[in-house]
C-alpha cells in the first residue's frame, strides 16, 4: 500500500487512503477491485501499480454492468 501511496505521490494524484487500501487488497489477493461509481482514482492508481510492475483490474459497477 506504501508504494502506491509514494507512487501517486511522485505524480501528484490525490488519491484517498480508501481507495489505496481497496486496491492494494485487490493487489494482494490478485483480484478485481470492484469501484461502485466512476471514480476517477482507480485509474490513477492502475497507472501507479503498472509502473510498480502489478496489474491492476478495476470493474466499475456503473460503467461495465450497466443493466
Amino acid at each position: 500500500m506504501s508504494r502506491i501511496r509514494v507512487g501517486a505521490y511522485e505524480h501528484k494524484y490525490n488519491i484517498p487512503w480508501g481507495d489505496i487500501s481497496s486496491a492494494a487488497v485487490a493487489l494482494t489477493l490478485n483480484i478485481p477491485v470492484i469501484v461502485l461509481d466512476e471514480d476517477k482514482h482507480f485509474d490513477h492508481i492502475a497507472l501507479v501499480s503498472n509502473k510498480l510492475g502489478r496489474t491492476l483490474q478495476a470493474i466499475h459497477i456503473i460503467k461495465d454492468l450497466r443493466i
